[in-house]
This record gives structure tokens, sequence and C-alpha cells, in this order.
């Protein structure tokens, strides 16, 4: 029963902030949504980014678990932000508040996730140092996140997935040859 109120919340969040911004949400209309007492919303959670907080970590955790062995490389791109291309209005509600950082943090990590698993695959049959992988890491995930801030902050007015699909294929030539030389020097 808890984690189902767990979810009902974090589903009447998301709902709400695809409606407006998070500064207009209270508590009260969270509760109001799912139809629950403020006792039960602050048994399970502190406050309203607590439960963002929660929602962020639950698509992070997603993304951890379903990342595989990095080979496939654009299919886990798009599953990775697939919520985040469903809920662009609640994204961008969260990312245009004082909580910023919440969707900075996911985009980070999700993207070092699946990016450290790309090279890890790619280098499996390669002598490259940590060193040099990790570089290499930080430089496309840094490309990845500025690609996904960027489109956040122009207003999400697209899907993600075309950009998607072009990142992914300049990273296949890019990573490898960046792989190559790091190799041969």
């Amino acid at each position: 029963m808890a984690q189902f109120t767990r979810e009902a919340i974090k589903t009447s969040l998301i709902r709400l902030l695809s409606a407006r911004p998070l500064e207009k949400i209270t508590v009260k209309d969270i509760v109001d949504d799912c139809n629950i007492t403020r006792g039960t919303f602050y048994y399970h959670y502190q406050d309203i980014y607590a439960v963002i907080e929660d929602i962020i970590n639950a698509e992070t955790d997603k993304i951890v678990a379903t990342c595989g062995d990095g080979e496939n490389w654009e299919e886990n791109l798009l599953r990775a932000f697939s919520f985040t291309d469903r809920h662009r209005t609640a994204v961008r509600n969260i990312y245009e508040s004082n909580h910023r950082e919440l969707v900075e943090r996911y985009f980070r990590t999700a993207a070092d996730t699946l990016i450290r698993a790309y090279i890890d695959a790619k280098a499996s049959a390669m002598e490259v140092s940590e060193t040099d992988k990790r570089i290499i890491t930080d430089l496309y995930r840094w490309s990845l996140k500025g690609a996904l801030l960027e489109w956040v902050a122009s207003g999400m007015k697209y899907p993600f997935a075309d950009t998607l699909h072009l990142i992914a294929q300049l990273f296949e030539g890019g990573a490898s040859r960046a792989l190559e030389n790091s190799r041969s020097k």
C-alpha cells in the first residue's frame, strides 16, 4: 500500500507540473489530486522537492538497470530520455524553478552512465588506459548533457529523438576514433 501511495503522489505531481510551474503547486494541490490526507503525504515525503527527488532517482535507477553492455547505444539513449520526452512540460517546469540542479543532475548521471557503458564496450578489445577512457567519457558526457540542457532551455519544441539519433551516429565514429588515437599514442 505504501508504494502505491508514493506512486500516486509522484504521478499527481507530474500531472500538476504538466499544467503549471513548480512554484504554483502546493502540497494541498497534490493531496486533493490524489484524494489523500496531508498527513499521508507527509508520512511519505518531507516536501514537494523530496517527491521530485524520488521521481528523478527512480528514472536514473531505470537507466542504470537497463543500460546493459553499452552496445545498443542509440536504443539506450532513446529509452533513457523517453521520460523527459513524454513529460516535457513537467521537466521544463522543474528546470525553470529554483531546483534546476535536479534536472541537470539527472541529465549528468544518465549521460555518464550511458556513455561510460558505451566507451567500456568499445574499448573492451583495446589497450586503452583508464585515464583516457575517463577523458573520452567526460568529453561525450559534456556534449550530450549540453545538448539536452540546450533543448530544455530552448523550450523542448521538438521531439529529442531525432537529435539523439544524430548524436548516436556522430558518437559512433568519433568515440571509435578517439579510442584508436588513445591506443596508438
